[in-house]
């Protein structure tokens, strides 16, 4: 679903005289607008490290292979659902545990860790393949995040949306001093930037950048066995775009009665 918004951000100025801020030399509307263009998202990502700890360098190198050893066995069956996995980094490192009270050492040996990227094209499997992973024995599971592909074509309509929108007040203030518009003398773009949540689970808000919550009607205790008794419900993927806009205006003819 393709939602398009737009509103006025800031105030609205209009004058009939040059102004010495570099603005036209004749009459001028200035508008600033914000417009919001929104999609469904076209898959979801998810994160995990897997870490090992053993005594020797092989040993360690060893537990973490057969750890993404268990992870290709638990995705296997949701094969058709997984775009890819991918290691994004591994590290090897010495480690030393000591006993905070008496100094002693209590361990010596190594640890591996790999960060690894599980990417779902499928988003009706991805609470079922997010569960799995819950299971098993890794260091962290982080959240879900969804995406689209084409990035900068929904910045790009987010612009159109506020310019629309400039254009729409600057004609409406233009018509009240009996002008009409003529060219845009100037436009400022302010940075792009994501307001809506990324995702979140029904009742309450996992980051801070949610601006909407999801209504309980939708829970469903059907899913013990493969889900979180809760559904994960993936908000649209928003982008807001701010602009100045600086018109010059045509004072229309007076007509003498």
């Amino acid at each position: 679903m393709i939602r398009l918004a737009a509103g006025i951000l800031f105030s609205l100025t209009f004058s009939l005289t040059s102004s010495a801020n570099g603005l036209p030399d004749g009459p001028y509307v200035s508008v600033s607008a914000t417009g919001s263009y929104q999609v469904e998202p076209e898959w979801v990502e998810i994160f995990l490290s897997l870490e090992q700890t053993e005594s020797s360098g092989e040993a360690v190198r060893e537990a973490l292979n057969q750890s993404q050893k268990d992870l290709v066995e638990t995705l296997e069956p949701h094969q058709d659902s997984i775009a890819s996995i991918d290691v994004i980094n591994s590290y090897f490192s010495k480690v030393e545990e000591r006993n905070r009270q008496t100094g002693e050492v209590t361990f010596d040996g190594y640890a591996g860790h790999s960060r690894v990227s599980v990417l779902i094209h499928d988003l009706d499997r991805a609470e079922e393949i997010y569960y799995a992973l819950s299971g098993l024995d890794i260091a962290r599971l982080d959240r879900m995040e969804p995406g689209i592909e084409d990035y900068e074509a929904l910045e790009e309509n987010a612009r159109k949306a506020a310019l629309s929108e400039a254009r729409r007040v600057a004609e409406s203030l233009a018509t009240e001093r009996n002008a009409r518009l003529g060219p845009v003398w100037g436009i400022v773009y302010d940075p792009l930037h994501q307001e809506a949540g990324r995702f979140e689970r029904t009742g309450h808000h996992l980051r801070l950048i949610h601006r909407r919550s999801r209504a309980l009607s939708d829970l469903s205790a059907s899913m013990v066995d493969t889900e979180f008794t809760l559904p994960t419900h993936f908000a649209e993927i928003r982008v807001v775009s701010r602009v100045g806009v600086v018109y010059e205006l045509i004072p229309n003819a007076q007509t003498e009665d």
